[in-house]
């Protein structure tokens, strides 16, 4: 137990990449998986409502963000339905006005679009089933943040052992070693 609890602490300083990491990958494999599902929905016509660009600052820089909220309606089995979901599993944030402005272009308001709606649940509606850019560059923030974490978790925790003088072949601490090696 004592060992555990002295790995755990030496570990503190990783486990933030760790799980950061971990929860960037997570999200990113959702959006991709969505976007994947999404390449076997069903299609129809709607209409976009209203478009807008959402500033936002960030906490603790001086940056904006900027996100296009694109309303749409559309009828599915004579049922209308409304839903502002752009990209699959993404919020269509961008950091840069000239890019969200190029995006803005592509939607105009009482324009007719296409839909791709989840035909078993069909208020679950996209227009772009392709996954936008933020989500790769968060899929590969994530892996090296992950990665990063479980390598240098590795390093303590064989040098932790090393210290102890447990090796492949030798399950028992030597002696002389740290007196969490006997616990």
């Amino acid at each position: 137990m004592f060992f555990i609890e002295f790995v755990l602490s030496s570990l503190l300083p990783v486990l933030p990449f760790t799980i950061i990491g971990l929860i960037l990958v997570v999200i990113s494999a959702r959006s991709l998986w969505k976007s994947h599902q999404a390449k076997q929905w069903a299609e129809t016509i709607g209409t976009i409502l209203a478009v807008k660009v959402e500033e936002r600052s960030t906490k603790g820089r001086n940056r904006k963000l900027y996100q296009i909220i694109v309303s749409y309606e559309y009828v599915v089995n004579g049922k209308r339905h409304q839903s502002q979901q752009l990209f699959a599993g993404d919020s269509g944030v961008a950091n840069s006005r000239v890019l969200t402005e190029q995006r803005l272009r592509n939607y105009q308001p009482k324009a007719d679009v296409k839909v791709y709606y989840n035909p078993r649940k069909p208020k679950e509606a996209l227009i772009e089933r392709e996954i936008d850019s933020t989500t790769y560059s968060l899929l590969a923030i994530g892996s090296v943040l992950l990665l990063l974490g479980l390598v240098f978790a590795l390093f303590i925790v064989f040098n932790e052992l090393k210290d102890c003088g447990i090796t492949l072949n030798s399950t028992h601490p030597r002696s002389g070693a740290k007196p969490w090696c006997y616990r």
